[in-house]
């Protein structure tokens, strides 16, 4: 990587990294320059008591593979565990176990970054590079390895669930967790196909554990037993996004306190009423910052707690995405307005960018050739051949 980023530099070559390319608003496309490939299957990790040091380019499933062989387990996964671990640190990282735990960056020790110059840096979490690089979208350098602490394995869990009318109703509903600190609760929420379900539980070390502790929150509809649960939520996720495997994939993902969080819920329940283009699936999830925290600098949820919510658009071969783009720049547009603030590997999403980024860019002698201000992906794949991972559809190769 260092000598790639050195004949780049010389030659004035732009370059960009990628990882698992899991983002879709050209983020990790670039015209006339290098992207560097940065994933591998098998994961680079090492045990060091409660915490792990692992290789940005590996998995989140190559690394629970890694700990699970130990009793261990990631404290914060995200829904798609084939993404990088230095993919995920560099936009934010949210997963179910965030509304007990908070957002990925929020919870590495130290980190050691490639910068732009050339040189490696071990840097501890609360250095002012650091609190850049974190969910700094590859602005400033490559997150080459990490350490943060890990949990014990707990591979049962309990599962609730309850069903909603609408996004709106289900937000408000959700404020119940702000009032709910607990190292096992887990909450994934969802609507599709206008139907709208929260789920939570406790994770535990055993069945009998998870049927045995008392689930906080307000009664269930339903309820039942679960096990190896980041496996079962991303096998879910995966055969969702598989159904539609020739469409154009657009997302945009906000984060923001509970106040603005129901007001675009409810905004989203009158534009399907109105009959607008709704997304194909919306996602919510809840984030609670460790106490005292000092967020990264760029990080999408610096409050106390956050609440997320994705929207998802599955264009279909032959259809214009105008529409889906219009939405997605009015719910942004939106959102931004009541506070929210962008996920940034999202459609439309731009990196983080200000004052004292240009002077540590300029200082570590990134010019204009490494992560450029990219263009927009519509400028760039104007035809839509990239529609997920780098794969094209295939009458179009």
């Amino acid at each position: 990587m260092i000598e790639t980023l050195a004949v780049c530099r010389e030659r004035g070559v732009p370059l960009v990294v990628r990882g698992a390319g899991h983002s879709c608003g050209g983020q990790t496309l670039l015209e006339g320059g290098v992207v560097l490939w940065n994933r591998a299957d098998e994961p680079d990790a090492s045990q060091h008591g409660d915490e792990v040091e692992v290789c940005g380019r590996s998995t989140w499933n190559g690394l629970e593979a890694f700990l699970g062989a130990r009793g261990r387990t990631a404290m914060i996964l995200p829904d798609h565990l084939e993404l990088t671990v230095g993919g995920t640190l560099s936009v934010g990282g949210y997963g179910v176990r965030s509304v007990a735990w908070g957002s990925q960056v929020d919870r590495v020790s130290s980190l050691r970054v490639i910068t732009p110059d050339g040189q490696a840096r071990w840097l501890p979490a609360d250095d002012p590079l650091a609190r850049r690089v974190l969910a700094g979208v590859g602005t400033l350098g490559v997150i080459e390895r990490v350490r943060m602490p890990t949990l014990p394995a707990r591979p049962a869990a309990s599962w609730c669930s309850r069903s909603f009318d609408g996004l709106g109703p289900m937000a408000r509903w959700l404020r119940w967790v702000e009032a709910v600190e607990h190292p096992d609760l887990w909450l994934d929420a969802w609507w599709a196909d206008d139907v709208a379900v929260a789920e939570w539980g406790l994770e535990a070390p055993d069945p009998e554990r998870a049927k045995s502790r008392l689930v906080p929150g307000p009664p269930p509809e339903r309820e039942r037993l679960a096990w190896h649960l980041p496996l079962l939520l991303h096998d879910k996720r995966w055969r969702w996004v598989t159904s539609f495997p020739d469409h154009r994939r657009l997302w945009i993902d906000l984060m923001m306190p509970h106040a603005p969080f129901v007001a675009l819920c409810e905004r989203l329940d009158r534009l399907r009423a109105e009959g607008g283009r709704p997304p194909t699936a919306a996602y919510l999830l809840v984030s609670r910052a460790p106490p005292g925290h000092v967020p990264a600098v760029a990080s999408p949820s610096p409050w106390p707690v956050s609440y997320g919510l994705g929207l998802y658009f599955m264009v279909p071969p032959g259809e214009s995405s105008a529409s889906a783009e219009r939405t997605i720049e009015l719910l942004r547009r939106e959102g931004e307005a009541l506070g929210a603030r962008p996920y940034r590997y999202g459609y439309g999403a731009e990196p983080p960018w200000d004052e004292e980024i240009e002077r540590l860019r300029d200082e570590l002698g990134a010019g204009e050739w490494f992560s450029p201000r990219r263009r927009r992906r519509s400028q760039i794949d104007d035809a839509g051949l990239v529609i997920q991972q780098g794969r094209a559809r295939e009458d179009d190769r």
